[in-house]
């Protein structure tokens, strides 16, 4: 990984909460969301961090989908994002040869940039 793929995943981790953060007026995400979103596209670089992110809301999806169609949740409750970035992270660690060759051909544009 170049030192540029770092900085780009750093900056595109950063981008996509603050867009986020700034769209929803605070409302939607908390500022340790993208504090961990600058950490983590530091640490996975570029295209590594837009698939982690991805995961991290499938991840979500299909847990708390369940939850709101069974009215455990509303659409308005508070979810803390955190709870399901850090454990997807982790687990992007641990597989992470398996899980880039698995997702990463859906993100054929992302081969342009490296």
């Amino acid at each position: 990984v170049s030192v540029w793929n770092i900085i780009i995943g750093g900056v595109v981790g950063f981008l996509f909460f603050f867009i986020q953060y700034v769209a929803t007026k605070g409302n939607g995400l908390g500022e340790a969301d993208i504090k961990l979103g600058i950490l983590m596209g530091l640490f996975l670089g570029w295209p590594n961090i837009l698939i982690m992110i991805l995961l991290s809301y499938i991840v979500a999806s299909v847990i708390l989908l369940p939850l709101i169609v069974t009215k455990k949740l509303s659409m308005k409750s508070a979810v803390p994002l955190g709870v399901f970035l850090i454990p997807t992270f982790i687990t992007f660690i641990f597989f992470f040869v398996s899980l880039t060759t698995l997702v990463q051909p859906y993100f054929a544009f992302t081969t342009l940039i490296r």
